[in-house]
């Protein structure tokens, strides 16, 4: 999408959960570090896709975002869901952004809910705004 572009390239490398553990330490399904995004190898293509948009758009907020430290789990993990669902909406898979918007409860799935409302409301660049500029949503 129109602004959620890059400024430097990341690399995706497909790895065992167990090297994913080393990396992140707790179980995780894709981790974003240092210009890689890890995905889980076991992950079925339906599920790696939403992973990655997810890894995608904390590779996003690293790159664009001045305070990476400042903002809440609001903000931190639903950012990166939002870009999931945005990804997943327009990849044609319904079932997979629906849980994201309607049956996740966890902070992924709170302030996901918070950008989709603002996007529907006020279209991307508030969202881009509010992801880039504050520390709530």
């Amino acid at each position: 999408a129109v602004g959620l572009k890059l400024t430097r390239p990341v690399r995706i490398k497909a790895v065992s959960k167990h090297e994913l553990q080393s990396l992140g330490g707790e179980r995780l399904l894709g981790l974003y570090q240092d210009g890689v995004i890890y995905v889980n190898f076991e992950l079925e293509r339906r599920e790696a896709r939403g992973v990655i948009a997810h890894e995608f758009g904390h590779a996003w907020f690293f790159q664009h975002r001045r305070d990476v430290n400042s903002p809440g789990e609001l903000v931190f993990e639903g950012f990166p869901e939002f870009v999931s669902f945005l990804a997943l909406t327009r990849l044609g898979d319904k079932r997979a952004a629906d849980r994201i918007a309607y049956e996740d409860q966890t902070v992924y799935g709170r302030g996901a809910r918070r950008f989709i409302a603002l996007y529907r409301k006020s279209g991307l660049p508030a969202v881009i705004n509010q992801a880039l500029y504050h520390d709530d949503v």
